[in-house]
């Protein structure tokens, strides 16, 4: 038996409303409900939700011992250890696996928590640390992890420090020149996105990626070639932690690397009839 499922967690959509901050433009979501506190609590709260889905309310993962698989009980307090690097028994973690031993043997509270070799299996080291990779990629994730920011800045300013991008407003709009170390002629535009992981089964990354590397009837590139600009367009969309990077490169003939601004302008517009069309589900 194990009650643990990551699919029937509390509702962190409800009540939550899209936001931009001010300073980087950059989306979020903002719970408008009540938020409970002591009377004699002075102090302001806001509740977030990252772009990850990661909320903002010290961080904790939401996943423990009830979700050890049956074969490796403890495997989710070795990894706590080996993420934060301290001991792994005391006296009290025994007596609380004698006392847990002592409850109900359907129930997981019943399993050792913290455990020792025994408890985590006849693996080998390579099969444990395989073990043990798997669950933190299955469990470790940002819509199941909580985060508290405290301070004596304004909310503002704290919701600031939670939403974050690499690329804000200073940073966008700028051209910048270099020379290559090989003869070639390329064009890179780098978008800021969203984190857009977690969308990864509806392949969303696969469906904005399409209309900019097809090279068919009406596509970029073949609009680019047929006015000799260019040869051919590549979009790539990295992942990184709470936020994504989209990086179109487009390979410029010499005349293109003349008229680059041409070029970036038919990008732009290219993108603005995308979104402008909307989705299509032919492709």
């Amino acid at each position: 038996m194990n009650p643990f499922d990551v699919n029937q967690l509390a509702d962190w959509e409800t009540g939550f409303e899209p936001r931009i901050t001010s300073k980087l433009c950059t989306p979020y979501k903002e719970y408008m409900g009540p938020l409970e506190k002591s009377a004699k609590d002075k102090c302001q709260y806001r509740l977030l939700r990252l772009p990850n889905n990661m909320a903002v309310i010290s961080l904790t993962v939401g996943v423990g011992s009830y979700a050890n698989p049956n074969d490796a009980l403890s495997l989710a307090h070795l990894l706590k250890h080996v993420l934060l690097k301290s001991q792994l028994m005391s006296e009290s973690s025994q007596l609380s696996g004698l006392i847990n031993s002592l409850s109900n043997p359907n129930h997981p509270h019943s399993r050792f928590s913290v455990g020792n070799k025994k408890t985590l299996g006849n693996y080998s080291p390579k099969k444990l640390c395989k073990r043990v990779t798997e669950f933190y990629n299955r469990y470790y994730s940002a819509d199941i992890m909580k985060l508290v920011i405290s301070g004596s800045y304004s909310l503002d300013e704290l919701t600031e420090m939670a939403v974050n991008h690499p690329l804000t407003k200073n940073e966008l709009g700028k051209v910048i020149h270099f020379e290559t170390l090989s003869n070639i002629n390329e064009i890179c535009l780098i978008f800021p996105l969203p984190y857009i992981r977690a969308h990864n089964r509806s392949r969303l990354t696969e469906y904005i990626r399409w209309p900019l590397n097809h090279e068919g009837p009406g596509s970029l590139t073949q609009y680019l070639r047929l006015k000799g600009l260019a040869t051919y367009a590549v979009a790539v969309i990295s992942s990184y932690e709470g936020y994504s990077l989209l990086n179109l490169s487009i390979s410029v003939t010499p005349k293109g690397l003349k008229q680059y601004d041409q070029v970036v302008s038919t990008i732009f517009t290219y993108l603005r009839m995308l979104s402008e069309s909307g989705p299509q589900e032919w492709i």
